[in-house]
């Protein structure tokens, strides 16, 4: 895969203006061996999710789940299962969600402590992999029982 160099300027623009350029590496493509290294126990991964319908995907999930910060609006799903402030970073609006992230930035005890409240909401309120599969494989043997009838 390629890098998207212009988008990758925008976005290197954009963390130097927020004097954080120092902290935003760009990697590149990474194989899938390596990407499982950099998700254990990661410092910092901001997964910025900023769809109108629903802002509760597998990859807020995962990135809760290896304790990573996760950013976003707060405007639906995520604020279901996080707090603002307390295990994720839910935003009026993206400037509001962007000031909050460069403040974590710059305090590395603040960034911490999100990142075990995280960590802790997944931990209390996502099912393991194992159980949501066979919760999916539930439903749909109950739905495939009902159509045979």
């Amino acid at each position: 895969a390629t890098i998207d160099e212009p988008y990758v300027a925008s976005i290197m623009a954009q963390a130097g203006e927020a004097g954080l350029a120092d902290r935003v590496p760009v990697l590149g493509s990474v194989a899938p061996e390596r990407l499982a290294a950099l998700r254990t126990h990661p410092r910092c991964l901001c997964v910025a999710s900023f769809y109108e319908f629903s802002n509760l995907g597998n990859v807020a999930i995962e990135a809760l789940a290896d304790a990573a910060l996760v950013v976003s609006l707060a405007n639906s799903g995520l604020e279901n299962l996080v707090r603002a402030g307390e295990s994720a970073v839910l935003g009026r609006d993206v400037a509001d969600a962007a000031e909050e992230l460069a403040r974590l930035m710059r305090d590395p005890t603040a960034a911490a402590a999100m990142r075990a409240g995280a960590a802790r909401a997944a931990a209390e309120k996502v099912p393991s992999w194992p159980d949501r599969i066979a919760w999916e494989m539930g439903l749909i043997e109950r739905a495939a029982a009902r159509q045979r009838r």
